[in-house]
């Protein structure tokens, strides 16, 4: 069974499906998103150069119409109204059916539209949400925990020394369409940790040392990026300057991704975890 709910940002919740009292009649705008292509064209040219391409912002229209039941047909269409006011900013509406349940942010471009009057015991009406980011997600946050020892010295023991380290190479495979972001939090004691994803390429390298207790969060989403240093009596600050220049806020690319953590020896008491959501194209 198909179902649509959006929950606001005050934690509201509305609920479109076929068994009332909202009933879904029609759901457009969760497969297709457009794509707008980059394109060069040079004097005397035959066609254009392809430069790339993006995503454009997905709309999604919903009808559906209202049966009263135990609660006034005005108190139904009030509840719509103030859950779906435009005022609250971004909320989530989730979609649900047999093949589980994707989730995407979305603000109600307009109040709901009631297009004409109350048909006997019913009244129709109109929904248009506007998703600034196009990709649906999945609801469930994939975390895998990183961080073990490996190698030391043992004795006896010749020159050159090869220190231990904490280290640890995994395999992530990431599930949906597109790109990934990460949520990784570093918790201390941790001295020079390095993560990278050796499948693209691109590392995030930390040049201070996390001490016992504290720790970093780092999130790479696009238009999102941030690195929070979180003290032990939980005072929070920016800490950007924590991370090295040469470092790439990196996602996860679709399909097989092959992490790699290291740091030194005093980090074996410390802790790295990475969370991320697949995102599709639709659903």
């Amino acid at each position: 069974m198909r179902k649509i709910s959006f929950t606001n940002a005050n934690k509201e919740r509305i609920v479109l499906q076929s068994t009332g009292p909202y009933f879904l009649t029609k759901l457009e705008g969760v497969a297709a998103v457009r794509t707008t292509v980059q394109l060069n064209k040079s004097p005397f040219q035959d066609g254009q150069t392809y430069l790339g391409n993006n995503l454009d912002v997905r709309e999604i229209t919903i009808e559906g119409s209202i049966v009263p039941g135990a609660v006034t047909l005005e108190e139904r269409r009030r509840t719509l109204m103030r859950v779906l006011n435009p005022k609250l900013g971004l909320g989530i509406v989730r979609y649900e059916d047999a093949g589980g349940a994707k989730e995407i942010r979305a603000i109600a471009e307009e109040s709901p539209v009631f297009p004409d009057k109350q048909h006997g015991v019913y009244q129709k009406f109109l929904i248009s949400f506007l998703c600034p980011d196009p990709a649906f997600y999945d609801p469930r946050i994939q975390k895998v925990n990183l961080a073990s020892f490996t190698g030391g010295i043992s004795f006896p023991f010749s020159f050159p020394i090869s220190f231990g380290r904490v280290g640890q190479f995994i395999t992530l495979n990431n599930r949906g369409d597109l790109d990934a972001p990460v949520f990784i939090t570093f918790l201390g004691p941790l001295k020079n940790p390095v993560l990278e994803n050796k499948t693209t390429g691109q590392m995030i390298k930390l040049v201070q040392e996390i001490p016992e207790g504290h720790r970093l969060e780092i999130n790479t989403a696009f238009g999102n990026k941030t690195v929070t240093k979180i003290a032990e009596d939980g005072t929070r600050s920016n800490a950007f300057h924590w991370v090295a220049p040469e470092s790439e806020f990196w996602g996860l690319v679709p399909g097989e991704n092959e992490i790699s953590y290291q740091a030194t020896e005093e980090s074996k008491f410390g802790a790295v975890t990475l969370e991320y959501q697949p995102r599709y194209l639709g659903v």
